[in-house]
């Protein structure tokens, strides 16, 4: 047997010629590096190995290892032009000797290039495994040939690279060359000595300048063409009288001050970012940006500035005050179909625009003007910009003639709008008044973060999604009118409107349940999409109407103003309704209203003869300090368990119809009328009271018992911590449950009989009184409590089961179903008479033991005392017409006079005795079998003219 032991030990075996171990290795004496003898441990290093150079070490060959260290006096020489690529760091307190030679820096870590001794390399390359894996130097190095950074980032810390005027220098793709150190004062520079025919720095690639000398500030080369430029360290200008050029991006840091002023002009291909608190002091005689501007920080040119990229550019930065200086600005791009997107504040003298922005010959995106827009029958487009009034030294700006074309407006002053105006982007309101004399059509956003005036109207007309943002429009007329019903208008703050209509396309609040008042009317031709928002009517001087004709779905609708908000449509409501002051009124035709939350009412509402539904997928309050009446009334909630509470009396004029859910009247009525109908679907329930309270709630009054239908599968629950009256308004109950709190209370059937076509059950601490009527159940009854008869009948279709008390009086219990039926429980329980009727071939169990103190009888169907050998105890007759099936049970015949063991049917039992008292005489009517025991304990057994078997 091979143990776990012999099989690890095997599989060792077989795997380790495979193995590659890490060792450390020291010269021990001079030689070449391929040579097991030069080194100790024999063998040559590779690249998971530590070089010590302690002796002249030749590298013969190309070689690959982990780290290296030359020591003092030691050399390491490279034969013509081999390669050393090292996967750690390379320290040279000796002599490095590289020929024609190559170290690359290709490790997968961190690597370090260091040492006592000056260092030179003939070729320097990195190429790390990844992007972010860092080369740093602790020293000055020289490059006496061609440096290239393939991958990963090269970090010079404080130290400069010298390098040398006939190689080359190059960065590729994702390479990032960090100079000096943000913790540092001592500056580390651009590569020196290789001139700018040598230097190839890919478009992807980035130079970081980030020493911390706020005193001199550090130089920034303008020899090499950049590919992205960082500047993290406050210039003293840019070095050199070349043509400043970034082929890619230039990013100056927070805080940081980079002043450019490299000779006759300068050109950033890519994006230019200026950061918080960063300035870019332009002194060149132009500047050409070809990318996006971003600026967060400040710019100042004191020349003219070219927006002459060859696609759509970008200037945008912080809010806040103007932060971009413009001494001149020309917009030139390489087609006139690219566009300049203007997205902050810019002030600038003199704007030439041969681009697809067409503006004034002042302004451009964004532009400040601090007067007025006169037209004068001419066309004002601004395509893709921003037009910015603000304040001067007016105290107002206007925009007169038509027909005024603008993309984005931007208004921080009084701003009077005399024409119809056309916004093809963004309306912004940052201060003053928007008196608007005839109407803004607007294609945009909408965005007003003031609560000043904005008088008339304006028409949301884009042909996309757009957006309003504001809070206060209590004079406006809103129009939503957009080019497609696809389209959507949505709100990003809770707001007011004067009147709010709809025509086409669709308003949403958005999920951030915002909410809108309406002054007026709400008409809805379109789509409203309430998500979780309110919409709130709120007129003190007027009626309103809501109406459309689209059925509008709010998710709270509440109405405050003193006066009538008329329906004239249908509504949904998917979350809560409140009449706070007021009235709704559902109008002369009638419309209905569908409730998924709450109904409060605290004013009026006048139904008229309308319908309102509850249907939420959750528990719903009708509720409020006024009364409230419906017409009709149904309630549809989404699943059986839901639950509808009434939180104040209520009146159905017409129709209550419960087709879902539970309808909780807690300690409230439900009055009905004479002429409309009540309903309950299977699977409804309406609780009647509550266990928590002794107010005694009826069933819902007024309604009639031809009116009335309840489905066999719902549910009546008299719950009232008190005495309650089992209506006699249903000719028959679906189920019927009884129940109480504290209390034991008393549950009375108002007439005979008592009807119930599914199941009884009677709850802890209650008692169903039914004393001489009857009980027909088609179901099963379960009683928890006490059930008490003094003449009365109790037919049982299901199966009984005892957990609390049956007196039984003098009355009969008879199972008649006509499936199987079980009478158990934990409780024995005492028959007065005990019928078993079961229909057919039904057989009727005994599931525990009981007795009956009259008679038994079995007049159809089978009756079985199964189990674990129950006794069924008999102190009158047993009769048996038709089957019984012993089982391992016994009958008991215990009378305390003469008692009769017949019947037309031969009864089969397991045990029979009799064990009354001496005046026991039990006669047989019938020939009976005796399977096991036949016990005459008390009293005698007459056998007559019968026998038994």
């Amino acid at each position: 047997m091979i143990t776990l032991s012999k099989k690890l030990a095997l599989f060792i075996f077989i795997i380790q010629p495979f193995l590659v171990w890490a060792a450390n290795y020291t010269s021990t004496v001079n030689g070449n590096w391929s040579s097991s003898s030069t080194w100790s441990p024999s063998g040559v290093p590779g690249s998971t190995d530590t070089v010590t150079i302690a002796n002249t070490v030749t590298l013969d060959a190309n070689e690959s290892v982990y780290s290296i260290t030359i020591n003092s006096s030691k050399t390491l020489t490279v034969s013509s032009s081999n390669t050393l690529t090292v996967y750690g760091n390379f320290t040279d307190n000796g002599t490095f000797t590289y020929s024609t030679g190559t170290v690359t820096f290709a490790g997968s870590v961190n690597e370090t290039i260091g040492g006592s001794s000056t260092i030179s390399f003939y070729n320097l390359t990195t190429y790390p495994s990844a992007s972010t894996d860092t080369v740093f130097i602790n020293k000055a190095i020289y490059v006496n040939n061609n440096f290239t950074i393939s991958e990963g980032v090269f970090a010079c810390k404080t130290f400069t690279i010298t390098g040398n005027t006939s190689g080359t220098m190059s960065m590729a793709s994702g390479t990032t060359l960090v100079l000096g150190l943000t913790s540092s004062s001592t500056l580390s520079y651009f590569p020196s000595t290789f001139t700018n025919a040598h230097i190839s720095l890919d478009v992807a690639s980035t130079v970081v300048f980030q020493a911390n000398n706020t005193s001199t500030g550090q130089a920034i080369s303008s020899l090499p063409y950049y590919g992205n430029l960082l500047v993290t360290t406050s210039s003293a200008g840019t070095a050199g009288s070349n043509v400043f050029v970034v082929k890619g991006n230039l990013t100056i840091a927070s805080g940081i001050t980079f002043k450019e002023d490299a000779g006759t002009a300068d050109t950033i291909k890519g994006n230019l970012v200026i950061n918080s608190g960063a300035t870019y002091d332009v002194y060149s005689s132009t500047e050409h940006l070809k990318g996006n501007v971003t600026n967060n920080g400040t710019y100042h040119s004191t020349y003219t500035t070219y927006f002459d990229g060859s696609t759509n550019q970008v200037l945008n930065g912080a809010n806040g005050s103007i932060n971009t200086f413009f001494n001149g600005l020309i917009i030139q791009p390489t087609s006139v179909t690219d566009t300049t997107f203007i997205e902050a504040n810019i002030k600038v003298p003199i704007i030439d625009n041969y681009g697809t922005v067409f503006v004034p010959s002042t302004c451009n995106d964004t532009i400040e003007l601090i007067g007025a827009l006169n037209t004068a029958g001419k066309t004002f487009t601004a395509l893709n910009g921003v037009v910015y009034f603000t304040s001067g030294y007016l105290s107002s700006c206007d925009i007169n003639g038509s027909p005024v074309i603008l993309h984005n407006l931007t208004v921080n002053q009084n701003l009077y709008i005399y024409n119809n105006v056309i916004v093809s982007s963004d309306l912004t309101r940052l201060s003053g008044s928007l008196p608007i004399t005839d109407t803004l059509f607007l294609a945009g956003n909408y965005i007003d973060d003031v609560a000043s005036v904005t008088t008339g109207s304006i028409d949301m007309n884009g042909n996309h999604n757009q957006t309003i943002s504001g809070t206060a429009y209590p004079y406006l007329a809103l129009l939503i009118n957009q080019a497609s019903t696809t389209d959507t208008v949505k709100l990003s703050d809770s707001t007011t409107f004067y009147t709010l209509t709809i025509a086409k396309g669709t308003l949403d609040v958005t999920p951030s349940k915002y909410s809108i008042t309406v002054i007026h009317n709400f008409m809805n031709n379109g789509n409203f999409v309430a998500r979780n928002g309110t919409v709130t009517f709120n007129n003190s001087a007027a009626n309103q109407t809501l109406g459309g004709s689209s059925v509008t779905t709010f998710n709270n609708v509440t109405h405050i103003g003193g006066y009538i908000l008329s329906l004239g449509n249908n509504e949904i409501v998917k979350g809560n309704v409140l009449i706070s002051s007021g009235e709704i009124d559902a109008s002369s035709s009638n419309y209905a209203i569908t409730v998924g939350g709450n109904f409060t009412n605290n004013g009026t509402f006048n139904q008229r003869s309308g319908l309102v539904t509850l249907n939420g997928n959750a528990n719903q309050i009708i509720g409020g300090t006024h009364s409230l009446t419906f017409y009709n009334l149904t309630q549809k909630q989404a699943s059986a368990t839901d639950t509808v509470f009434l939180g104040e009396g209520i009146t159905v004029s017409h129709n209550l119809a419960d087709s879902g859910g539970v309808f909780d009247c807690q300690n409230y009525q439900i009055i009905g009328n004479n002429s409309g109908t009540f309903t309950m679907a299977s699977g409804t329930n309406m609780l009647l009271g509550s266990a928590s309270s002794s107010t005694n709630i009826t069933f819902p009054t007024l309604f009639t018992t031809a009116h009335t239908t309840l489905n066999s599968g719902s549910t009546i629950s008299y719950l009232a911590n008190t005495a309650q009256t089992i209506s006699s308004t249903p000719t028959t109950y679906g189920n019927l449950t009884l129940g109480s709190g504290s209390n034991t209370t008393r549950k009375t059937p108002a007439s005979s009989p008592l009807a119930i076509a599914g199941n009884l059950n009677i709850n802890a601490n209650t008692t169903l009184v039914e004393n001489t009527g009857t009980i027909n159940l088609t179901g099963n009854l379960c009683n928890a409590d006490s059930l008490v008869f003094t003449t009365g009948a109790l037919n049982i279709g299901g199966s009984f089961t005892n957990n609390g008390v049956l007196t039984a009086g003098t009355g009969t219990v008879t199972l008649n179903g006509t499936a199987g039926q079980t009478i158990g429980g934990i409780a024995v329980t005492t028959f007065y008479n005990l019928t078993g009727s079961s229909s057919g071939t039904e057989t009727i169990t005994l599931g525990n033991n009981e007795t009956v103190s009259h008679n038994f009888l079995i007049s159809s169907g089978t009756f079985t005392l199964a189990g674990a050998s129950y006794n069924l105890n008999v102190a009158g007759n047993f009769t048996n017409n038709s089957s019984l099936t012993a089982s391992s049970g016994t009958v008991v015949m215990n009378g305390s006079g003469t008692q009769t063991l017949g019947g037309s049917a031969v009864s089969n039992f397991y045990n029979l005795t009799v064990n009354g008292t001496t005046s026991t005489v039990v006669n047989l009517g019938n020939n009976q079998k005796v399977s096991q025991n036949l016990n005459v304990s008390t009293g005698s057994l007459n056998t007559s003219t019968y026998h038994i078997n």
